[in-house]
């Protein structure tokens, strides 16, 4: 759920003081709500889910997804350990992998 001083003073109350539990429209139309959702969820002190260790079954199998808005590339390693580090470059921030799949651990040049 959002923190309501995370988001514009202008935002209508919810949940409502009736009572009802409907979520209403706007909660799903405001930026400022995405916002702040996204920095609770994805940018705060919890773990979030990937993938599942059964998509990376032998070593070089990658998996490129998105927790939030940030590109993740999460991989299994020669000695079967798994890792995730952000899909982007560093010098022009483009993604570096998309879907999933096998490596081959050679770069090409």
């Amino acid at each position: 759920m959002v923190d309501p001083e995370e988001v514009s003073a202008k935002q209508p109350t919810w949940p409502a003081k009736d009572g009802a539990t409907r979520v209403p429209y706007w909660v799903f139309q405001r930026q400022d709500v995405l916002e702040a959702e996204n920095k609770k969820i994805f940018q705060g002190p919890v773990w979030n889910f990937l993938c599942l260790e059964a998509e990376l079954v032998e070593a070089g199998d990658f998996v490129a997804v998105f927790a939030g808005e940030t590109p993740v590339i999460v991989t299994r390693d020669k000695d079967g350990q798994i890792y995730a580090f952000e899909n982007r470059c560093a010098h022009r921030g483009s993604l570096l992998a998309l879907g999933s799949g096998p490596i081959d651990f050679r770069l090409a040049a």
